[in-house]
């Protein structure tokens, strides 16, 4: 009888870069870490973030972190526990903040121009069917909610905002003066907001030609409905508006299919997701997947592969930009030598009145294998209260380097 293989593989690849905001007049330091490991059955990625300064911001995010217990020898019908996205385990590449159910999925937003679509903390179960079927299901007793850049209120009501922070209005006019607004967060019991059930069942189906899968899932919403009280404070020095903010995530229930065509142009993939809380919720996404240009025939190692495709919200509309304002997006790298290699990505809202733009190219040249340098252009531009155009002054120049090991 032969002994069960095994094996355990570690991945280290750590940036370091300076920044120049526009808005800025000195450069700001940026960390960027992702850590993976993995065994026959466990499964971490970690990534870290780090931006200096009075506007920066930082996070430690471990996901997936999952330890899965096999229920026969040999077969392919597991059990989870940990962190992970259940759909991660059938998709071809991990779900994205472009696609339908990524957009209304919890996300680590704390980089705020590259957001990742969060795991789940709980179990899960990866049971095959056969004929090429695979039952999904997970439980999680814990909700993490959309973690966004930090608007850093300060005990006296100041605004104390991170970089990318989408600001509540600074003042009001009342009777014809105008005020400084003073904000009070009230988020009552950790407990309360933390210890939430969230529920997903699905089904997936992967042959040659074809991939779908179908799902359902209730989670309290990620992003807070804010629920305002507003005062007026009048001191004998002072007088301004006070304005107390009750984030509440109500329970929402999401249904959604997703088909990928693997031996159409461009291999593209359809997603549509329906809230059945709202019948106005519902989401559609579309990306396609090419192989980026050949610039030069001589190179012998390929980056991966280029995509493109639009999101949107549909006939819903919403008082506060979004990221699905009728997105566009186009992910381009290109190979111009075996050293040096050119990435671009652009996206952007195309909804009416709300039309904005993101644009990175980033030139990589690398010495060695492991060992490289990169410089990189960031253009933001937009409508006023547009996903993009709110952060226009942010505009940057950077400069680092990257290790692999």
């Amino acid at each position: 009888m032969n002994a069960p293989k095994s094996f355990a593989s570690f991945q280290e690849e750590l940036q370091t870069q300076v920044f120049q905001y526009a808005s800025e007049n000195r450069p700001t330091f940026y960390l960027n870490s992702k850590t993976i490991f993995q065994t026959e059955r466990f499964l971490t990625r970690i990534n870290t973030y780090y931006e200096s300064g009075t506007q920066g911001t930082w996070s430690l995010d471990p996901d997936p972190l999952r330890y899965d217990l096999y229920l026969q020898e040999g077969s392919k019908n597991f059990i989870w526990i940990g962190r992970e996205h259940p759909l991660n385990l059938t998709r071809s590449s991990p779900v994205e903040a472009t696609d339908a159910l990524g957009t209304v999925w919890a996300q680590n937003q704390l980089n705020a121009l590259n957001p990742r679509v969060s795991g789940w903390i709980g179990a899960g179960l990866h049971q095959d069917l056969g004929s090429q079927w695979t039952l999904l299901l997970a439980y999680s007793p814990i909700f993490l909610p959309t973690f966004g850049p930090s608007l850093g209120f300060s005990d006296s009501g100041d605004l104390n905002p991170a970089r990318f922070s989408r600001l509540p209005p600074s003042n009001v006019n009342t009777g014809g003066a105008i005020l400084p607004i003073r904000y009070q967060l009230e988020i009552g019991q950790i407990t309360d907001l933390v210890l939430r059930p969230q529920f997903f069942t699905g089904i997936a189906h992967d042959d040659e030609s074809v991939y779908m899968d179908a799902y359902f899932y209730s989670a309290p919403r990620p992003n807070p409905i804010a629920l305002t009280t507003a005062t007026l404070s009048v001191t004998p020095t002072v007088v301004n508006a006070k304005v107390e903010i009750n984030p509440q995530f109500p329970r929402e229930y999401w249904t959604g299919m997703r088909t990928q065509f693997k031996e159409v142009l461009f291999k593209p993939a359809v997603e549509f997701v329906q809230g059945l809380h709202n019948w106005n919720n519902h989401y559609l996404s579309l990306t396609g997947y090419f192989n980026s240009p050949e610039i030069n025939p001589n190179v012998v190692t390929r980056t991966t592969r280029a995509s493109f495709g639009l999101l949107t919200h549909l006939q819903q509309q919403f008082d506060d930009p979004q990221f699905s304002d009728l997105l566009v997006f186009l992910k381009m790298p290109l190979d111009l030598t075996n050293e040096l290699s050119f990435r671009n990505i652009l996206e952007a809202t195309l909804l009416n009145s709300k039309r904005s733009f993101y644009w990175m190219s980033e030139f990589e040249y690398a010495f060695t294998k492991t060992f490289s340098a990169m410089t990189a252009l960031r253009i933001l531009s937009g409508q006023n209260y547009s996903y993009f155009g709110d952060w226009r002054a942010e505009d940057s120049f950077s400069i680092g380097l990257r290790w692999i090991w």
